[in-house]
């Protein structure tokens, strides 16, 4: 630029900011003509320009930039440059020059600014007049038309009738106000200035108000060449409305049914409906003002303190509720309890004033005293009811609405839980329980069939217990349905049924067992009495000694297997009757087997071998000797019986703690059957006629006596064991 010879050239061109880029960006040279500290020779001079830039900047510049060395043009365009302390708007003329782009820069920042401001305060003056539905109207004197702008029963339609005035007047405006709306045009044309008019339209079979305001005219010295009448029209339909409302809501408040008065603080009325006319003896049109609230026949503030104290109260308040009975006078028999509402509302000049809201609730009163007596006798009764009853409400996800204290008991809750309801399954049971539960209560809702099962199930100490439980579902249409469970603790009634059952069984059972007994004991005397008549008789008979010392040794045998059962019979009845008396003391079980050991020595088949299996020598345990040692030789001797004719038999003690497990055992062919009833009556096997068929049930009945308990186990062809266990 400094170059003379481009100097007039350029001058002619612009007086503004001159900027010389080479195609690759670079600042070849500025005449400056501004005070933007980014537009001086030693910030930008020899610098890349462009990789000066802002982002937004360059990728809108550089399409220009490029456009004008591509296809040798001038380009004009305004820019926006968001630079660290402000942001600046430039108008940049971009020409080509020998290669290069010369760059024309014109402040525009403050013009830019204003327009901003400008389009801001449009918009929001644009959404005023939406929301106040304001909009322009003016008359062509010349034309007779109206053009109105504006807003009409739609918050965000604008609407536009550029039409005649007779075609408004007769599609428009409601007929009513076609007479009152012609004098105002009259009117305007003579005096214009500010007159205003309310009329009604209709538009879309629906009625607006509208208000109208004349702003200036063509009478108007400031306007005297203009040839319409302007002003500004308003959509005030919602004004009207909430009048209407407001108007409506003062008729139903004066004609309710409640007893409502508005009240200065300094108990002064401000205002009385009907209903609280009537009750205080107020006139229908009587002026309330001169009357305090304090004074009036029924106030729920009987003084003028009383009346401060309540004002006081309500500092920090906005309501409370109250009620008060009334002062009878000779016409009132009965006493009348008001009860409502107390509202503190704040006036438009900031004082407050109070209203209340009143109705008679005594007989509300008297039901709910009425309902209390009867919810205590029903709280008394269900709580002494030896059942467990709850209710549920179907529609609360099946919570408790009601559990009495037997209920409450079972649950397994905290106490503080105890007096709470809209608690459900979930917080009372396990999940799985609680689900079973659930799903039973879902059934009874779906089907309406009532539930009836027994239940058992363990309580915490570990005892059995009996439920009979009762669910149906109750429908009333006034609330939703309910589930109603009662659960009946019937242990006692159930261990007493199972015991009449028990003893039925056993009466049944002991009578057939004692006609088995009978049927049985009569075999087993007869048979012996029979051996011992009939050699008798032929002993008698015969000559010949060694043949009547056999028939002797056949009646000596008889003769004491008789007295041998005869004893059986006595120890077992003398056992079960309780008549035997057992003599414990200390004894060493190791002595008493040997003692047992030398009994049998001897005795047994002289193909079988009886052993003595020692273990604990030093047990010391308390029993009867007497009968231990008994039950020994009875199992042994049994153990013998099931050995055909070579075997072993062993018997012994292990001791286990707390009782001792004493056993025989033998490899003989074993029990007929698998030992389930070897300890009943008469129970018959396969070892011959050698020995009492009571023996067994005899020591089955002594280890119970001495608190112990016999089994016995046995596989045919390979043996059979016998094991009593006897507590320490």
């Amino acid at each position: 630029m400094h170059d003379i010879n481009y100097l007039k050239q350029i001058t002619d061109i612009t007086s503004e900011t001159l900027i010389l880029i080479s195609a690759e960006g670079i600042c070849l040279d500025i005449c400056s003509h501004t005070d933007l500290w980014f537009l001086q020779e030693d910030v930008i001079l020899g610098k890349n320009i462009l990789s000066l830039l802002p982002s937004h900047t360059y990728h809108k510049l550089i399409v220009d930039f490029q456009d004008v060395l591509t296809n040798n043009k001038t380009i004009t365009n305004s820019f926006r440059l968001p630079l660290n302390d402000a942001t600046y708007y430039g108008e940049c003329k971009l020409i080509p020059f020998e290669g290069n782009v010369l760059c024309r820069y014109t402040d525009i920042t403050t013009r830019e600014n204003v327009k901003f401001k400008l389009t801001q305060a449009y918009e929001e003056m644009q959404e005023i007049q939406n929301i106040a539905k304001i909009g322009k109207w003016s008359l062509d004197i010349e034309t007779n038309m109206i053009d109105y702008t504006g807003f009409c029963g739609d918050n965000s339609e604008e609407r536009r009738m550029p039409i005649s005035l007779d075609y408004y007047m007769q599609h428009f405006v409601i007929p009513e106000d076609r007479e009152k709306m012609h004098l105002w045009v009259e009117k305007i044309l003579k005096h214009p200035y500010k007159q205003r008019i309310s009329y009604r339209i209709r538009v879309m079979q629906k009625i607006y108000y509208m208000s109208v305001k004349c702003i200036y005219s063509a009478k108007d010295k400031q306007y005297k060449h203009s040839r319409k009448i302007e002003g500004i029209v308003q959509d005030v339909t919602e004004m009207h409305k909430r009048r209407n409302d407001i108007s409506m809501l003062t008729h139903v408040i004066f004609n309710a049914n409640e007893s409502i008065c508005g009240v200065f603080p300094d108990g002064t009325l401000k205002f009385a409906n009907q209903i609280f006319r009537q009750i205080h003896g107020i006139g229908i049109d009587e002026d309330v003002s001169k009357y305090k609230i304090y004074n009036t026949r029924y106030g729920f503030a009987p003084n003028k303190d009383v009346w401060n104290e309540r004002v006081q109260n309500m500092q920090n308040k906005v309501e409370l509720n109250f009620s008060y009975n009334n002062r009878p006078t000779a016409k009132d028999s009965e006493s009348v309890i008001y009860g409502g509402k107390f509202y503190k509302m704040t006036e438009d000049d900031g004082t407050y004033s109070y209203w209340a809201f009143a109705y008679d609730i005594t007989q509300q009163v008297r039901y709910e005293s009425e309902m209390k007596r009867y919810n205590q006798l029903m709280y008394t009764l269900f709580n002494n009811i030896p059942a467990s009853i709850s209710i549920k409400d179907v529609n609360d996800d099946f919570r408790f609405i009601y559990r009495n204290s037997i209920n409450e008991d079972e649950s397994r809750l905290q106490k503080d839980l105890m007096s709470t309801v809209r608690i459900s399954d979930f917080d009372i049971f396990p999940k799985e329980e609680a689900w079973r539960i659930r799903k039973e209560d879902i059934n009874i809702n779906e089907t309406g069939e009532p539930l009836h099962q027994i239940t058992q199930n363990v309580d915490a100490g570990g005892e059995l217990q009996y439920y009979d439980i009762l669910k149906l579902r109750i429908d009333d249409p006034n609330f939703s349905p309910m589930i109603l469970s009662i659960k009946w603790n019937i242990t006692q009634l159930e261990i007493m049924k199972r015991k009449l059952v028990d003893a039925k069984q056993k009466a049944e059972e002991s009578d057939r067992l004692k006609t088995i007994f009978l049927a049985n004991i009569s075999h087993e005397i007869r048979t012996p009495l029979n051996a011992i008549v009939g050699f008798s008789d032929i002993m008698a008979e015969c000559d010949d000694q060694k043949q009547r010392e056999i028939y002797y040794k056949i009646i000596d045998q008889s003769t004491k297997r008789l007295l041998k059962f005869i004893e059986d019979i006595l120890l077992l009845s003398r056992i079960e009757s309780g008549e035997v008396k057992l003599a414990m003391a200390d004894i060493s079980l190791n002595n008493l087997c040997n003692r047992v050991y030398d009994y049998v020595d001897g005795k047994i088949p002289p193909l079988v071998t009886v052993t003595f299996e020692l273990s604990n020598k030093d047990l010391i345990i308390c029993l009867d000797e007497k009968y231990v040692i008994q039950i020994f030789m009875i199992l042994i001797k049994t153990s013998c019986r099931f050995i055909e004719r070579q075997g072993n038999v062993w018997f012994g003690y292990v001791d286990k703690g707390d009782y001792v497990e004493c056993y025989v055992r033998d490899n003989g062919k074993g029990l007929m059957n698998d030992g389930t009833d070897v300890f009943s009556l008469f129970t018959k096997y396969n070892y011959g006629n050698d020995g009492s068929e009571l023996e067994l049930t005899i020591c089955h009945a002594l280890v119970q006596l001495m608190g112990g308990n016999i089994t016995a186990q046995s596989t045919e062809g390979v043996g059979s064991k016998f094991v009593f266990i006897l507590p320490k």
